[in-house]
């Protein structure tokens, strides 16, 4: 019986030595490659641009009042804006009461406008003093149209 147990031990022996040496062994290649990918710049949705001062009151030649307002960006990330553009809309204006009556003045620096959006101020609308009658302009509304421009 002595012989028998003694075989058992080689086999099981040689066969945890089998399985060790199995799982050491192992091999890889190295490699190179190449690929390609994409990714999109943005369309950026327009800027919305509001007034909300409320300006009432224009007399000719009386002092300019401030125009302010407010910038809605509805984008992920700032829009610049280099300048503030508003003019009058001669079309809203009464027959007789030109778009010249009118002057819009001020100033308005470039600014980044964040997501979300900002306060915008810096210009005025005045009625000018002509030297005539500007009668035709009594109680007139003054559409006032806005751009940003970069």
């Amino acid at each position: 019986m002595v012989e028998v147990r003694t075989k058992i031990k080689v086999i099981a022996g040689a066969a945890v030595v089998g399985l060790v040496g199995a799982g050491g062994a192992f091999a890889f290649f190295n490699s190179a490659g190449t690929g390609t990918g994409s990714a999109e710049t943005a369309t950026p949705a327009p800027l919305v641009i509001v007034q909300t001062s409320v300006v009432s009151g224009l007399m000719p030649g009386a002092t300019p009042v401030a125009l302010a307002g407010t910038f809605t960006n509805p984008n992920t990330g700032p829009l610049r804006i280099g300048n503030l553009v508003a003019t009058v809309n001669a079309a809203a204006l009464p027959s007789g009461c030109g778009a010249g009556n009118y002057l819009i003045g001020g100033s308005f620096g470039g600014v980044d406008v964040p997501p979300g959006g900002s306060n915008w101020s810096g210009l005025t609308i005045q009625l000018q003093e002509t030297g005539v009658s500007q009668d035709a302009c009594i109680g007139a509304t003054v559409g006032i149209n806005y751009a940003a421009a970069p």
